[in-house]
């Protein structure tokens, strides 16, 4: 575990409520970390003091560790005070922590994200993408709208019709792609027949990772295939 005090060195908005931190450490360089790791992100408070933190996936990958990425929703307290923040701010991070890393030695696995549950699969994907892997990784995105998905020109450069597919499913919106829940159809058209025999992450909202869990057990995937991680929003 390892404690840096970081510059937001760019600020990307994401969308109309999220935005991706770019952090940059002031000395030294970044920790060696996972892809799926989290840190805890501390703010100052009043006092000038780092005593309020959050835990927040790192969103890029170990093979692109320039920076740390952070990526947020707006929809409280805290990420408020996030919001607020400016390029050139400090903030601290302390990490990395977490068990929802890639594992390598899978050879097949499918990514079930909901909205900002995203964060985590933008590092597993980057991470086989550049390291030229030949693990299979197929990522299916599910947002209200259009307008919801998040990394989405980069996820959309990611998918090299090979071994690295993405997929986006909209639940509220029409489009020219995949629409409606995360079911059996969708698993199928995305995956091919075999769908009981991969190993599945899942990352998003609680509820959302009690329906694909659901999901999962309704067409036999065994427990100790599938992990899961759950977000606030």
């Amino acid at each position: 575990m390892v404690i840096l005090d970081c510059k937001i060195n760019r600020i990307i908005e994401e969308s109309k409520d999220t935005r991706t931190l770019q952090l940059k450490p002031i000395k030294g360089s970044i920790f060696d970390f996972k892809p799926g790791h989290f840190v805890m992100l501390f703010i100052k408070n009043d006092d000038g003091e780092f005593k309020e933190s959050r835990a927040y996936s790192i969103a890029n990958s170990p093979t692109r560790k320039t920076h740390l990425d952070i990526t947020y929703k707006k929809a409280g307290y805290f990420t408020g005070k996030l919001h607020e923040l400016k390029i050139g701010d400090v903030v601290r991070v302390k990490g990395p922590y977490g068990q929802f890393t890639y594992d390598e030695t899978c050879k097949d696995a499918v990514l079930l994200a909901g909205g900002v549950g995203i964060t985590p699969f933008r590092s597993y994907l980057e991470y086989v993408f550049d390291r030229n892997l030949p693990n299979k990784l197929t990522l299916i995105f599910s947002n209200k709208t259009s307008v919801d998905i998040l990394y989405k020109k980069e996820l959309e450069k990611l998918d090299n019709q090979k071994n690295v597919r993405v997929f986006f499913t909209l639940t509220r919106d029409n489009w020219k792609g995949l629409t409606g829940r995360i079911d059996a159809k969708l698993l199928k058209e995305c995956c091919g027949n075999k769908i009981a025999e991969k190993i599945y992450y899942i990352c998003g909202t609680g509820d959302f990772v009690k329906a694909m869990t659901a999901l999962l057990q309704e067409i036999n995937v065994s427990k100790e295939n599938i992990k899961i991680e759950s977000f606030g929003g």
